[in-house]
């Protein structure tokens, strides 16, 4: 079945939700963009999937590119948090084969919504 998305879902703050399945309901969501691949992006996280999401500038910036990544949480099959540096802290975020790196709250929040989750299903 092929879902029409309505020209509504080009006006500000209805962004994700256009990406969410039925029942399908975000339990976090980080402040700030984190590192995911070679871009940034917003890190959400539903009951049923870790979501990825950024605008891509298109033609000279006059448009812009819906790109949502996901990876499910059942699939995961390793996860870690890693912290490093003496002085100046940086956090990473390893599923699998992915790394993540951004603000240090947003990936502890991010690292635990994914937890909750996993033990949820």
């Amino acid at each position: 079945m092929e879902e029409e998305i309505p020209d509504s879902s080009r006006l500000p703050g209805v962004d994700i939700e256009k990406f969410l399945g039925f029942d399908e309901r975000i339990i976090f969501r980080t402040e700030g963009e984190v590192w995911f691949g070679d871009h940034k992006a917003h890190a959400y996280v539903t009951n049923n999937r870790i979501l990825f999401y950024h605008r891509e500038p298109k033609l000279m910036d006059s448009f812009q590119e819906d790109e949502l990544d996901e990876i499910f949480p059942t699939s995961v099959k390793r996860i870690s948090l890693v912290e490093s540096g003496l002085i100046v802290k940086k956090m990473t975020l390893r599923m699998d084969e992915h790394e993540i790196a951004g603000d240090r709250n947003d990936l502890i929040g991010l690292y635990k919504a994914i937890q909750y989750v996993r033990a949820q299903a």
